[in-house]
Order: C-alpha cells, then sequence, then structure tokens
C-alpha cells in the first residue's frame, strides 16, 4: 500500500482539452474542457469558445457526478448548425445498452434533439447529417438534421470511432485491412483495400470525391473518381491523427510532437512542440489550424503566424493524502509545472518549497486551521483557467513516508550520505539509513513514533537514534533507523505510525546483506 503526499480531492483535477471543433474560417473555436475559471472555479465539466480575454462558457454541467456532462461540440462549417453532445455518467458497470448520448443543436434557428444508440456522434460539414455508431449496437445510423428522420445503415461495424460523414451522406471508417467506404442507399459496404498497413483512422472530403486513410507510417489518398490511390506522406515516426480542409486539398496531421500539413506543395513542418501533441484542427478553409498538447498549451496557426493562444497548464495526477495536517509537506503530482504557479486554500496563497517537472510542494502553514473542508484553487498569472478541489485536514498527526513521484521507493540514503537506497545500490543489512516523513504537525514535543521493517511474514521494529525537522525543509521530518542485522536481502517495505494511529503509507526499501 502507498499513499501519495498529495491533495485529497472528491474528483479528478486533470485539466485537459477535448473535442475541438471550429467552422469553415476558423473563427470560432469550441472545445471541452475540466478546467475552470477564476470567476467560476466548480469542478464540472463544461463547452467552453475561445475568445480572446477568457474563454465563453457555453455549457456548464452542474455536477461533477450526477449531472449531465458535455462531450463535445457539434459545429458546421457555416456555423449555422452548433449545438453539443452530453451524457449521463454510468458509474461502476453498466449491464445492459441504453441511450445515454444526446445531440443537442440548433439548426437554421430551429432546435433539433437526437437520441443516440451508440457512443460516437459525428457531424458532417454542412451540418445535415450525424452519424451515430459505437460499442452499444451492432448498425450505425444516420439522423437527418433537416427531414428529423433516422435512416438505418446496415452492415457497418463499430470497428473504430473515428467515422466521418461526407456532405452526401457517404460515409467512411477505418477497417482492417482497408478503408469502409458505404452509402445508405447501396446494398453493402465496399472495402478499399490496403491490406499492407493497419488503417488507425479514415477520413473523407466533404464533396465526398476523396478519402484518405492513416497508419502509422503513411497517408493514403483515393480518387472515388479515378479510383486511383496514392501515397502521399510516409513517416519514420508514428503517426496520430489528421484533419481535413473542405476541398481535402489540405491534410494536417501529427506525431509525438512534429505537425505537419500535406498539400499540392508536399509536406512540410508547420509546428514542433515542447511536449507530446494531442489533437490537431483545421480549418474548411486551410487558412488557421489548431494545436492542443498534452500541457494544455494551445496553439493557432493562422497563415503561417504561429500564436500562444493558452500557456501550459498543469494537469494534476493525484491520490488521498493521509498525512494533511498543518504544517505538512504536501505534493501534486503531474506537470507541467511552472514557477509562477499559486496554490490558494480559502483564498491563502500556500508557500512553494520545490518545483519539478512532475511535481510541485507546498506546505501547510502551521497556523491553519483544521476546518471540514478546505478549497483550494491552482492557477498561473498568465492563464484564465484555475483547477479547484478540496483539502482535507486532520488534527491527529499520521506519518507519511516521502517518495519520489509516482514511485514506491523511499526516499533514503545510506549513513553517510553518499547515495540513495536504490535496487542497484541497497543498504546493508544492519547499517543506518535516513528516509524522510511528513504529517506529524508541529511537533513540539514529538508525539510516540515508531517505524517497522516489513519483508513476507516478517516484522520487526527498527531503532530509531533520530527524528527531528529535515535541515532546509519545511513540514518535512528526518528519521535516522537502523536496519536489523540478519535482515533477508531483497525489496522490504517501510512503515512508520504517530501513537495508536495505523501507518498513512509504505514505501519499498532495498537490503543487501553485510
Amino acid at each position: 500500500m502507498k499513499v501519495e503526499l498529495v491533495f485529497f480531492l472528491a474528483t479528478a483535477l486533470h485539466g485537459q482539452f477535448f473535442s475541438p471543433a471550429t467552422n469553415a474560417d476558423g473563427s470560432d473555436l469550441r472545445f471541452i474542457s475540466s478546467l475552470g475559471l477564476a470567476s467560476d472555479p466548480a469542478r464540472v465539466f463544461r463547452l467552453y469558445r475561445y475568445t480572446p480575454d477568457r474563454p465563453e462558457t457555453l455549457f456548464r454541467a452542474e455536477d461533477p457526478f450526477t449531472a449531465v456532462q458535455p462531450i463535445a461540440p457539434l459545429l458546421s462549417d457555416d456555423g449555422a448548425t452548433r449545438g453539443i453532445v452530453t451524457a449521463i455518467p454510468c458509474f461502476g458497470p453498466c449491464m445492459f445498452p441504453v441511450p445515454r448520448y444526446t445531440a443537442t443543436l440548433t439548426r437554421n434557428g430551429k432546435n433539433v434533439e437526437y437520441r443516440a444508440q451508440g457512443d460516437t456522434l459525428r457531424l458532417s460539414r454542412n451540418g445535415r447529417w450525424i452519424i451515430d455508431t459505437g460499442f452499444t449496437v451492432t448498425e450505425a445510423r444516420l439522423f437527418d438534421t433537416d427531414t428529423l428522420s433516422t435512416i438505418a445503415v446496415p452492415k457497418l461495424p463499430a470497428l473504430h470511432p473515428t467515422h466521418a460523414i461526407a456532405n452526401d451522406s457517404t460515409i467512411t471508417a477505418a477497417a482492417p485491412g482497408g478503408i469502409l467506404l458505404l452509402e445508405p442507399k447501396a446494398p453493402a459496404a465496399i472495402l478499399l483495400p490496403i491490406p499492407e498497413r493497419e488503417v488507425l483512422s479514415a477520413a473523407i472530403s466533404p464533396d465526398g470525391r476523396k478519402l484518405f486513410a492513416l497508419t502509422q507510417d503513411a497517408l493514403y489518398e483515393f480518387d472515388r473518381l479515378t479510383s486511383a490511390r496514392s501515397t502521399l506522406h510516409t513517416s519514420a515516426a508514428p503517426l496520430q491523427a489528421m484533419s481535413l480542409s473542405a476541398a481535402g486539398d489540405q491534410v494536417l496531421l501529427h506525431t509525438s510532437r512534429e505537425v505537419l500539413l500535406i498539400d499540392g506543395a508536399g509536406p512540410r513542418t508547420l509546428y514542433t512542440a515542447p511536449e507530446p501533441v494531442t489533437q490537431v484542427l483545421l480549418s474548411a478553409n486551410g487558412h488557421t489550424a489548431y494545436v492542443f498538447t498534452s500541457a494544455n498549451r494551445l496553439i493557432r496557426l493562422s497563415d503561417g503566424i504561429s500564436g500562444e493562444l493558452y500557456p501550459p497548464f498543469p494537469s494534476i495526477a493525484h491520490q488521498s493524502s493521509a498525512g494533511a495536517v498543518p504544517g505538512s509537506l504536501v505534493r501534486l503530482s503531474g506537470g507541467p509545472f511552472p514557477d509562477q504557479l499559486t496554490v490558494s486554500v480559502n483564498g491563502r496563497a500556500f508557500p512553494k518549497v520545490a518545483r519539478a517537472s512532475d511535481a510541485y510542494e507546498v506546505q501547510i502553514p502551521w497556523d491553519y486551521p483544521v476546518e471540514r473542508t478546505n478549497s483550494f484553487s491552482i492557477s498561473r498569472p498568465d492563464s484564465p483557467f484555475v483547477i479547484s478541489g478540496e483539502l482535507s485536514l486532520q488534527r491527529d498527526p499520521v506519518a507519511a513516508i516521502y517518495t519520489a513521484p509516482y514511485q514506491d521507493d523511499a526516499k533514503a540514503v545510506l549513513a553517510d550520505f553518499s547515495s540513495l537506497v536504490t535496487p542497484d545500490n541497497p543498504a546493508p543489512a544492519g547499517s543506518l539509513i535516513h528516509f524522510w516523513v511528513t504529517g506529524l504537525g508541529p511537533a513540539n514535543p514529538f508525539p510516540p513514533f515508531a517505524c517497522y521493517i516489513l519483508n513476507g511474514d516478517a516484522v520487526r521494529g527498527l531503532e530509531i537514534p533520530f527524528l527531528g525537522f529535515a535541515p532546509g525543509f519545511a513540514g518535512v521530518y528526518q528519521v535516522d533507523a537502523r536496519i536489523p542485522a540478519n535482515w533477508p536481502a531483497g525489496r522490504s517495505q517501510l512503515a512508520c505510525a504517530v501513537g495508536q494511529n495505523p501507518p498513512a503509507s509504505y514505501a519499498c526499501i532495498y537490503i543487501r546483506p553485510n
């Protein structure tokens, strides 16, 4: 068992942008995010539209657990059809298929609502069609937003959630060995073969003439009029996603960090991201591209000019903290973490102790009142976004052993402080080691404190010659402990307890014979 020293939150704190959509010239960008705003920090998913000052909230879930959640924006090229896909969360096993997704949109001034049977909803670029397919049914359906009718489309298996629709209602999807192509009035799907590659995703130009297949190392184009197949691009780095212009004469795609544009002039790199790219989006006229990264960075590339719309904002990977008491060191794990990050609880900023790319540490002030619920927020001065949640403090100290981010191994060093204790550099049995704990509170005087070492059924108490404040740290305590002389070699576990309280965490330690 291991408990990371981080905030306890009622919901996930990962900030991320999802499912972007834009209109023909790229002037209207919409996306889903779990990030809040300073004026509205509630921990709910929402649909945003980009504006220069701050994102405009178009839809906001009322509760993170039970309310309808936004899944994706719907937006046609002309902006006349616009709306949102929402879902009711399904916690635990969903034992039977039920319509859980709803598409609500306005088309030419008329409100339309479609109750989905599947898990994937896509809108055609002209706003006329919604494709509904997924993993809960064995057939796809088209919804006509003009006539409000549903058209069954048999024999289009739910192979991959990258189905695309042309403006004439032709559907394409990735399939083993090629691309599935289906016209709703045709009796069966047509397979355009690429037998030598696994197709990751398929796309069709809005006019229905060009088909595109993306594999890990190549981009292929099919011309439906001439039946010609051509290879537009090959790549040594794995290709991950693509987005088309309206005419299909420009294709935007990306590798892990490179954003590429393929057009009549051939492939060229538009942007190289400092962290992994998660999504790319090309406007219908091909003049504007949007790039989203794993650091919640948003870049706009417009006619060769790049601009950062939103700076990086950390995503927080979290676990509950059993040692959060006044004076504790608290770690946020995730990242990337900028220097200018501010962590505030009930409006009071906590002092920063340390920062790394994947960890950010603050200290709970010694005089901080223990309350039942403490609201907190994470912000940076040059970003409109915040992450909010709750911090639970306790009165009774509970020792939590200090580890590296995302690691089970205790941060322990040999007796002479010469090196860390690691699997390749174990501590000799019988030797003294130093490690660190947090969660002891003011510790004046120190409460009853004990540490143990465990290996299988063997459990021994440790001799502790020293326990005190760690030099140069706040809210961290140094423990000097001696390993039993006859302790077995290999990986063992450390645990520390305060008084009658059970250990807050277990951490691994590595031993070798003396």
